[in-house]
């Protein structure tokens, strides 16, 4: 399965990398109403909880490091306050996602190690990007910001799918998520054979497996010291649930902003 991970980083004009956050994440999101910023926001949370990273309620560098820009149209950006410093020069990009009829664009720094440190998501809401949910936009965008994927990655499958009726990412994409932030691996690779693609091709070919440890105590068994056919049921909900947050789904914001609950 190495051969389906290695495209996941490399780019159109062939380059290798795979780099995550190398500090915690801050969001901010700009050009959106209050409900929408719950919803990003909460996508946001459910892939840096996937992750195993970390949010933080500032940067001491910038502040908020990753930050989400929603338009109309992309002149929009040119009023932006200070934009030029954190991008660059704002009116030559504004042309050319012009040029090219973009409705999306992500700019990364990196730290020395080349590590993630900061990104910046612009998106211009046409008719293509207002047609989609907002749990499924914030959900994507909220995938393609935790590691940089290649140009390509996502052109021709969406990293996310829909399981009766709710929008989750892919568990194979979820899988190599978590495999780049095995706390073993360095934050960054620049190519195909290094450690966290052969990590990702583990977790990709196995993403349906799940393991759960659990200690039985004296209190879980019968007389005979064997454990009590009913606790079973117990020990399987705990396994589903972790299972489930494993894969980036928030059970608490399903039930409370879908009405959406798991039966046992």
């Amino acid at each position: 399965m190495t051969d389906d991970i290695a495209p996941l980083f490399t780019r159109s004009d062939g380059t290798y990398l795979c780099a995550r956050w190398g500090r915690p994440i801050v969001p901010v999101v700009f050009g959106v109403d209050d409900a929408t910023l719950a919803v990003v926001k909460g996508a946001i949370e459910a892939v840096v909880v996937l992750a195993d990273h970390k949010m933080a309620e500032s940067d001491p560098e910038t502040g908020a490091n990753l930050m989400f820009f929603f338009c109309r149209d992309w002149a929009e950006l040119l009023e932006v306050p200070t934009l030029d410093a954190l991008v660059g020069e704002v009116g030559t990009l504004v042309d050319r996602l012009r040029r090219a009829g973009a409705n999306q664009y992500r700019a990364f720094r990196f730290d020395e190690a080349g590590a993630i440190r900061a990104c910046f998501v612009f998106l211009r809401m046409d008719e293509a990007l207002s047609d989609i949910p907002a749990d499924a936009l914030a959900l994507g965008q909220a995938a393609q910001m935790i590691v940089t994927w290649s140009d390509r990655a996502f052109a021709e499958v969406s990293p996310l799918a829909l399981v009766d009726g709710v929008t989750v990412l892919r568990p194979e994409v979820a899988a190599v998520i978590r495999a780049a932030y095995d706390p073993v691996l360095p934050a960054v690779a620049r190519d195909a054979s290094a450690p966290v693609v052969f990590a990702a091709d583990t977790a990709y070919s196995s993403h349906m497996t799940h393991h759960f440890t659990t200690r039985v105590y004296y209190e879980d068994t019968d007389l005979a010291g064997i454990v009590y056919y009913a606790n079973y049921l117990k020990f399987i909900e705990r396994a589903r649930t972790e299972w489930v947050r494993g894969l980036g789904i928030d059970q608490a914001a399903l039930k409370r902003d879908e009405g959406i609950v798991f039966a046992v």
